[in-house]
């Protein structure tokens, strides 16, 4: 899954929101599902992250992506199993990161 949002304040300030979205994605999954391993790396303006959802002894399912933010907007590469989808499909993220960078622009 790939989507590009423009972000409407500056690279730092877009790095920040970027940064608490992931802790926020994984807040939104439902208290039956567990998630382990978070990591979380930032190179630049480049966030690489992942992290397993994990549901009873049977499912464990791997997320991963990366997050390229530039001075206008942010581009996110995520890796989503399709199970993962169907918990929070493709709109739903997008729709979230979407809201927190108007949010920021009405803001700043």
């Amino acid at each position: 899954m790939k989507f590009t949002c423009a972000h409407g304040t500056d690279r730092k300030a877009a790095i920040d929101i970027v940064d608490s979205f992931l802790a926020e994605l994984t807040a939104k999954v439902p208290d039956e599902i567990k998630v382990r391993n978070l990591t979380k790396r930032w190179a630049g303006s480049n966030m690489h992250f992942g992290f397993q959802l994990k549901k009873g002894f049977l499912i464990s399912l791997n997320v991963s992506g990366q997050v390229q933010v530039t001075e206008k907007d942010a581009t996110f590469h995520l890796n989503l199993p399709a199970l993962a989808l169907s918990a929070m499909p493709e709109h739903e993220i997008s729709s979230m990161i979407k809201e927190k960078f108007a949010a920021a622009a009405v803001i700043a």
